[in-house]
């Protein structure tokens, strides 16, 4: 299967919280470039939305950057867990397949790259 990746003018309405994607923020920019910088709202402000295929997916933080916490020396860089949002759980393993895809067979994290949103 080859999964093919549109960043370009996508819409992510009706997108919701899916599962989380355990990974670097270097690793993410590596695969899907350069996060949206969302100031001035606090709860999200890095993301990346993208269309894997027909499936829409968004990567982002919530509730753990600067604006949120107060802390200003919060980066990108720090965050390890990400939220993956999509409108369907088996979209997790098209961005899981895509992943491996990008960075190639060397590339495994185990069973822990991405997680189920449980609710």
């Amino acid at each position: 299967m080859n999964v093919i990746c549109e960043t370009k003018n996508i819409d992510a309405s009706g997108t919701s919280l899916i599962g989380y994607l355990n990974l670097k923020y270097n690793e993410i920019v590596s695969i899907f470039g350069k996060p949206i910088k969302l100031n001035g709202y606090n709860k999200v402000e890095w993301e990346w939305v993208f269309k894997l295929n027909d499936s829409i997916l968004t990567i982002y933080n919530w509730k753990d950057g600067p604006g949120y916490t107060g802390n200003k020396k919060i980066k990108a860089s720090d965050i390890a867990v990400w939220h993956v949002g999509g409108k369907y759980k088996y979209d997790l393993k098209i961005l899981e397949f895509y992943i491996y895809q990008q960075k190639g067979e060397k590339f495994h994290l185990g069973d822990n790259l991405i997680r189920e949103d449980i609710f």
